[in-house]
């Protein structure tokens, strides 16, 4: 089959690759002059970052975490444990938070263990009724100390959303669920979890999430950089694309948002539902530092307000010192927006973001030597509670069209990078 990818991501290079090795003619359209999308890196005067922040390769989903590592060469990753740390009053509490509760002061500390026992008590005995919003989840499954100290406050911050207003499919990508067990351990200064306290990623030693990008890249035949796609017509044997060009079939992989866009006479209910859709910006702020770190944290979380506009720093240069030159280290800042509300100035975020950070000690700013921004209209979807009926909406007319979506931002799904080639694997079996 001739088959037409749309989108040059991480999620569009993957299936072109999977669909071309078996035996598809493959044609990777990209309206950037160059792939990668959130997963592109870029390199200045000898540092390196991830444009779209703190990538890591988890080692939950096997086949997927496999194929990625023989790709590039099991020799060419670091494996690195998980380190990280969440700013809390001062101190620097273990992740995840339930498992750090002895960091905490005494009060703090015993406030979250009453809460989270009150909490267990309540599920397990009363049978309160499941909650329908993210707001009363975390409440119901946390308890009021951990959840006003850290969860409620870092989730706020990143989803910038009315937690009330967000579904419970926001559990999945981002919260952990702990065993009563685990919070009494951590509260009174034992290891909550030996397996957690072991948790590992993999990241490339050279070239960062972009030598993923272009391992996965190099053998295909057909990319078309610096080509947008601006109109997508159905026709009685295929897909025509930009009006001549012809292919059998077509996999949808930019964000969903822009069907009306490109699909013309897109019914007006279904743009509707389209336009009525959340989802957030993301604003990266990297900065290179003349002097490492004194610590081998991997990423830090910034889950109050007052801490300043970052929601999680990540520590590039103890993710691979291939990120920075010799005696140097690195970091990205993330900043999530709204749609459609990221600011102009990339100068003034990235001053605001080097002051909030050298206030709180993570830098000193006199050893900043480079500083770059990176802006994304696109980067995480949002489940609002209508969530599941927007969805089935637009896929019964996208359905209907025989239209196949793949990847986060065409299916409004979060997935991390070992999601998404794990589901293409899936993909490519059912309809190829």
């Amino acid at each position: 089959m001739k088959i037409a990818i749309i989108g040059g991501g991480i999620s569009g290079i993957v299936i072109a690759r999977m669909l071309q090795e078996k035996g598809h003619e493959c044609h990777l359209y990209e309206k950037q002059n160059k792939l990668g999308g959130l997963c592109a890196s870029k390199s200045i005067d000898g540092y390196l970052y991830d444009l779209g922040g703190g990538h890591r390769l988890h080692p939950k989903n096997k086949k997927a975490v496999k194929y990625l590592l023989d790709l590039l060469g099991t020799s060419n990753w670091n494996k690195n444990t998980r380190n990280s740390r969440i700013y809390y009053k001062g101190h620097y509490v273990k992740y995840p938070f339930e498992h750090g509760l002895n960091d905490l002061p005494q009060k703090d500390n015993f406030e979250c263990l009453l809460g989270f026992i009150n909490a267990h008590y309540e599920q397990k005995y009363l049978h309160k009724t499941h909650p329908q919003n993210f707001y009363d989840w975390i409440l119901h499954r946390f308890g009021k100390g951990i959840s006003n100290k850290f969860l409620i406050p870092y989730n706020q911050k990143t989803w910038n959303y009315n937690l009330k207003h967000l579904g419970i499919g926001c559990v999945k990508p981002t919260i952990p669920l702990p065993p009563i067990e685990s919070v009494i351990k951590s509260s009174i200064g034992m290891i909550a979890d030996e397996e957690e306290s072991k948790v590992t990623f993999y990241y490339p030693k050279k070239g960062g999430m972009q030598s993923i990008v272009d391992a996965l890249a190099a053998d295909l035949e057909n990319i078309h950089l610096s080509e947008a796609v601006l109109s997508l017509d159905k026709t009685s044997t295929g897909w025509t694309i930009n009006g001549d060009r012809k292919f059998d079939d077509v996999v949808f992989t930019v964000p969903i948002q822009e069907v009306p866009y490109i699909i013309k006479n897109t019914p007006p209910f279904v743009t509707a539902t389209l336009n009525s859709l959340w989802y957030n910006g993301l604003v990266t702020v990297f900065l290179g530092l003349n002097k490492p770190f004194d610590h081998d944290y991997t990423w830090l979380y910034l889950p109050h307000k007052e801490n300043g506009p970052v929601n999680c720093v990540s520590f590039l240069s103890n993710y691979s010192k291939g990120n920075v030159p010799e005696g140097c280290s690195s970091l990205v800042a993330e900043i999530t927006y709204k749609a459609k509300t990221l600011p102009d100035n990339r100068e003034s975020v990235t001053a605001e973001v080097i002051e909030s950070l050298d206030s709180l000690g993570i830098i000193d700013k006199n050893d900043l030597v480079v500083s770059d921004a990176s802006f994304f209209q696109y980067a995480y979807p949002v489940y609002g509670l209508k969530y599941s009926e927007f969805i089935q909406i637009i896929n019964n007319y996208l359905n209907e069209m025989k239209l196949k979506r793949f990847g986060r931002f065409a299916t409004h799904s979060y997935y991390d990078i070992d999601d998404i080639v794990e589901k293409a694997f899936e993909f490519v079996d059912k309809w190829y």
